[in-house]
């Protein structure tokens, strides 16, 4: 069975079980968030993740990864709190694969969702990074500790 397909059939109950993974984490900004908001964030993810399987092409994925790199940065969340999400999407889709698919299409499933979720990864990763070395960070003036003030 296609993977694409595959993970379409149980978008609800993966969603959901992604859902709950991240509330037992306790992700400050994911607890604060609008009721509804990680629910739909998580399905953005998915979305783009299906589409990324379906066409077997990293491009929407990576565009994705980039811009919720810098929207959560802007938003002062934390790089970990972020790639919880990704993980947690990716945990519960690897289980679920495991429980119902065909032992002899885990390597193609379980590579292509692996392909996928980690070059969705290492862009959110790289576009973080790139967000907060670009950024004006305030430091402590220390002049006044060295002049007896």
């Amino acid at each position: 069975m296609d993977v694409s397909f595959f993970v379409h059939e149980r978008r609800s109950t993966i969603l959901d079980q992604a859902e709950e993974m991240l509330e037992r984490h306790h992700l400050t900004h994911y607890e604060d968030a609008e009721q509804g908001a990680v629910r739909a964030r998580l399905e953005g993810l998915f979305d783009v993740v299906e589409t990324s399987l379906e066409t077997r092409n990293l491009a929407p994925i990576v565009a994705y990864a980039r811009k919720v790199a810098q929207d959560r940065f802007a938003a002062h969340y934390d790089l970990f709190e972020v790639q919880t999400a990704f993980n947690a999407l990716e945990a519960v889709t690897w289980r679920t694969i495991i429980a119902e698919m065909e032992a002899s299409a885990y390597a193609s499933a379980l590579g292509s969702l692996s392909t996928v979720l980690g070059a969705g990864k290492d862009s959110l990763a790289q576009a973080y990074v790139e967000c907060a070395t670009s950024s004006k960070t305030p430091t402590i003036d220390v002049k006044y500790l060295f002049r007896g003030q």
